[in-house]
């Protein structure tokens, strides 16, 4: 997964960062290679023979750079590999060339940091305009599946510039004010309305490699493994054998195996009975019993630092602890981490600022996890004053109603 996450990066939010002006890049600096004079003979004649690749043309007219060099480039891992360059002439015209076979990312740019991502058929001649400093903002026509790609990438742009906001706003905010719980709700909203946008936009073009973009943004663990799929058997009939195809399949294999992994029985525990005693130590070594806690409803929260359900749940565990603390409510939350850094920075993080946490860091080989029969986390369990099941795997609203029906 983690390769995935790094070429996707590489592809699709290096653009990003150059839109918003955080990339503070000299626009006539030298281009990151080793061959700034690459030539389309030259990647030809090193390339290894392949009788089924075909030519294809990237031209168009760039404003504002007159004489300066434009590349095309290849996405062959996680940097992009110039194969041609060319200098624009003074009607701003440029012509490069390359050859492939199949579907492959390309780009057209000043320099590896500097670039218009392109989704193309080595079949297609495509043209790239607009203006040679704004080259990401460039209009690219007679590729399809880049337009498909371009239109997910502003939408995935719009969406974590839109997280960013809020996240930076909410460092800002008091714990229990009322402008942070509306945050945290409308991130909350935002998440799930992200998520159905990937779906659905996977299920709209799997025609297209482009759907690959929308493989980190699968935030429901319920679905997640059937949009990977979906993703897959894509790529296996437009992109096989692909380090993107194969980071994809990577990815499948890891999130099956995880759940092999995971304790068969889910939800041991059952409603009405005595809940089992848990005693363990707080990231400071202080040891914490559950039982400690009879005379609060308290919610058992099973997560780790490395969960993004976990992590993307978080703020909802947060305002409503904030919502019914001081009626009786209280968290006793256990992580399934093996690291203590990312643990204790994850708490942080995500402002869990009650004071129940409690790990052995051993993971999936937890002793609390194995008690409860824990098979997937986030997982809650929901205790009345006397430290009796009231109810398990409550998240979101129904959470939210349950402590309303109780506390009030």
């Amino acid at each position: 997964m983690k390769l995935l996450q790094l070429l996707l990066i590489s592809i699709l939010l290096i653009t990003i960062s150059s839109c918003n002006g955080e990339e503070k890049e000299n626009e006539t600096s030298t281009p990151e290679t080793s061959d700034s004079n690459i030539t389309y003979e030259n990647a030809i004649a090193e390339a290894p023979e392949n009788t089924n690749a075909t030519n294809f043309k990237v031209e168009g007219n760039l404003t504002d750079g007159t004489d300066q060099k434009i590349y095309l480039y290849q996405f062959k891992g996680q940097k992009p590999t110039p194969i041609d360059s060319a200098i624009i002439d003074a009607e701003g015209n440029y012509s490069l060339k390359g050859k492939g076979e199949g579907y492959q990312f390309y780009a057209v740019g000043s320099s590896p940091k500097k670039f218009r991502v392109l989704l193309l058929n080595s079949t297609e001649n495509v043209s790239v305009d607009g203006d040679y400093n704004l080259i990401q903002e460039s209009e690219v026509e007679g590729s399809n599946d880049s337009k498909i790609l371009d239109t997910y990438s502003k939408k995935q742009k719009e969406f974590y510039m839109k997280m960013q906001e809020i996240q930076n706003t909410l460092k800002t905010l008091p714990q229990n004010s009322t402008e942070r719980t509306v945050l945290i709700q409308q991130s909350e909203k935002l998440t799930k309305e992200h998520t159905k946008y990937a779906e659905n936009f996977i299920d709209n073009n799997l025609v297209s490699p482009a759907v690959l973009s929308a493989s980190n943004d699968l935030f429901d663990p319920k679905t997640q493994l059937v949009y990977l799929k979906k993703i897959e058997n894509t790529l296996s009939k437009t992109m096989k054998n692909s380090i993107f195809h194969t980071s994809i399949k990577g990815n499948i294999a890891k999130v099956q195996q995880q759940q092999t992994q995971q304790p068969k029985q889910n939800g041991v525990v059952q409603v009405g009975q005595q809940a089992p005693e848990l005693n363990f130590t707080s990231p400071s070594g202080k040891s914490i019993t559950l039982s400690s806690l009879k005379g609060k409803v308290v919610l058992i929260d099973f997560w780790a630092s490395w969960c993004k359900p976990c992590r993307m749940e978080n703020p909802n565990v947060v305002r409503l602890y904030n919502e019914y603390k001081d009626k009786g409510f209280t968290i006793y939350s256990v992580s399934l981490d093996k690291d203590k850094a990312r643990w204790e920075s994850a708490i942080q993080q995500d402002g869990l600022i009650w004071p129940n946490h409690v790990s052995d860091l051993k993971g999936w080989q937890s002793a609390a996890s194995a008690l409860y029969g824990v098979n997937g986390i986030p997982y809650t369990v929901l205790l009345d004053k006397n430290g009796k099941v009231i109810a398990t795997s409550l998240r979101g609203m129904q959470l939210e109603q349950k402590l309303k029906e109780i506390l009030g």
